[in-house]
């Protein structure tokens, strides 16, 4: 089958090429589809194109020539007149089976109607969250990026033959919106799970470096300035503790956290690791962390989370109800923005080696549910089904 998947929300950043959950999602997705025996076709721009190479996806790469900007916002925006204007006549040449587009952005949007229309594609749109009015955040983005979403929602709701909802709190929030519930279908997110499990055997003796770690895009609303308020709280009870972040951000944004890092004196225990593609590099400093923390204000799944369960880790989290009843008691949940709960946990699990054994026998083997191939080979049959 020949398969064309559209992601054109790509950027660099200040510590590298952006890449966010959704990225990995369709990026693993788009593996196991190709070792399946199915063509694999990837419609992205130039950043996408290095990730593809960095994550190590062996596809057809077809590149929208984005338009020069520091400005990322700019760089969308030209991106999405782009891709409604200017259609590579490869892709209309390649008339693929399925046409699937990675995220509810116009960009993404835009080029799969087009291909439905000239080639007979069926086209199946990927929705990762649905984005209320009022984000963690700035009120102007965030207004911004609601109007946008629900345009791209309504293009999705007339033209998709198939929705994909990453998770089952998405799908019915869409059904809420009046999508038809036999054109949406709730799938997951997955994990490396015996990849993984390779790797702890081959580092067992690795030591524990890190009192904990973090890693998601470096933004507000994932919780990065709670995160460093939060260590700044456990440190004065553990003046040694070392948090290390993993994970990248606008240049606004890594300058914000390394200001607050220093005016709270904290240098000497927070470590910035930047941007890591490796999947053998990123369970290593898995396996060398006590802990793994996530207050984040906004997630769809995390699949962080189920990389730092399968590597066995303690997850301290924000209790957020999309999320939930995804990783049930596998998870430390805190309330939403207390911070004091949140170091106090943190604290109690440092003290506590038998506790963080008694909960790695209890959550390593939850995740094997959500291995790649099981979870890719379940979206290609719903992206199918009629």
């Amino acid at each position: 089958m020949k398969i064309l998947i559209i992601s054109l929300g790509h950027s660099l950043t200040t510590l590298g090429v952006n890449i966010s959950g959704g990225d990995i999602r369709w990026i693993e997705i788009a593996k196991s589809w190709n070792e399946s025996g199915n063509e694999i076709h990837v419609f992205t721009t130039r950043s996408g194109r290095d990730l593809c190479k960095k994550m190590k996806l062996d596809a057809s790469i077809h590149v929208l020539d984005e338009h020069e900007t520091k400005s990322n916002i700019l760089k969308y925006f030209f991106i999405a007149l782009k891709s409604a204007f200017v259609l590579p006549q490869e892709l209309i040449d390649l008339k693929p089976d399925l046409v699937y587009s990675a995220s509810t952005e116009y960009y993404d949007l835009a080029p799969a109607i087009q291909i439905k229309r000239k080639c007979g594609s069926s086209w199946v749109s990927v929705v990762h969250w649905i984005a209320p009015l009022r984000r963690h955040g700035k009120i102007v983005n965030s207004f911004f990026y609601y109007i946008q979403q629900r345009a791209g929602l309504m293009l999705i709701r007339k033209y998709a033959d198939k929705i994909l909802a990453v998770s089952p709190s998405t799908r019915d929030q869409l059904l809420g919106l009046g999508l038809s519930s036999s054109r949406v279908d709730a799938v997951d997110c997955g994990v490396d799970y015996y990849g993984t499990n390779n790797l702890i055997k081959k580092y067992e003796d690795l030591p524990k470096v890190y009192d904990a770690m973090f890693m998601k895009r470096f933004h507000s609303a994932k919780g990065v300035f709670d995160l460093i308020d939060i260590w700044d709280k456990v440190v004065k009870t553990k003046s040694d503790a070392k948090l290390i972040l993993l994970g990248g951000g606008s240049e606004d944004i890594v300058t914000e956290m390394e200001d607050l890092i220093k005016a709270k004196g904290l240098s000497n225990n927070i470590k910035f690791v930047g941007l890591v593609y490796d999947f053998e590099e990123k369970i290593k400093i898995m396996l060398q962390s006590k802990l793994f923390i996530l207050p984040t204000y906004e997630e769809n799944w995390a699949i962080v989370i189920g990389e730092a369960l399968t590597c066995g880790l303690p997850v301290i989290c924000y209790e957020l109800p999309e999320i939930k009843p995804i990783w049930n008691d596998t998870v430390y949940w805190i309330k939403k923005g207390d911070l004091e709960a949140f170091a106090d946990k943190i604290i109690h699990l440092l003290d506590s080696p038998e506790e963080r054994k008694a909960t790695f026998d209890r959550v390593k083997t939850y995740t094997r549910r959500y291995d790649w191939p099981e979870v890719s080979e379940r979206e290609l049959s719903l992206s199918l089904k009629k």
